[in-house]
């Protein structure tokens, strides 16, 4: 569990209420996911997901990516008692420098250019049911 208690302090997907009275309302659903991604084939990287909606999701990498480049992408999370994943072609629109807890990299906004159905329905679901970080006991 330690490790799924990182990726939530990572992706700061906590809302403030509580200690400031201020509750943030996101357009899009925070998440922490672990990610792959390829530009060829022969060239895999691991990533996080930062939040994810029908149409793109943010991405975290220590990986230098130019904007407009084209990425495959693989994102794996929980499907009850196993592992599932969905596959992904998509675009980087933005890039942005991130640093936090001493952890150094980038910050990226995807464009999905290519969905299979089988994993846009999964994409639908994991947004419908989804369960975050800050909800769950650790």
């Amino acid at each position: 569990m330690r490790i799924f208690n990182d990726f939530k302090n990572f992706s700061l997907g906590r809302t403030m209420k509580g200690q400031t009275g201020f509750e943030e309302k996101r357009k899009f659903t925070r998440f922490a996911l672990p990610l792959e991604y390829w530009e060829t084939e022969d060239s895999c990287h691991g990533g996080l997901v930062g939040n994810l909606s029908e149409k793109g999701l943010l991405i975290y990498s220590i990986q230098d990516i130019p904007a407009g480049t084209d990425l495959g992408i693989k994102v794996f999370f929980s499907n009850g008692y196993r592992i599932d994943a969905f596959k992904v072609f998509a675009r980087v629109i933005w890039k942005g420098s991130e640093c936090q807890s001493g952890w150094d990299g980038y910050k990226y906004g995807l464009e999905f250019i290519s969905l299979a159905l089988e994993d846009q329905i999964k994409v639908e679901t994991l947004l419908r049911n989804h369960v975050r970080p800050e909800d769950l006991d650790t």
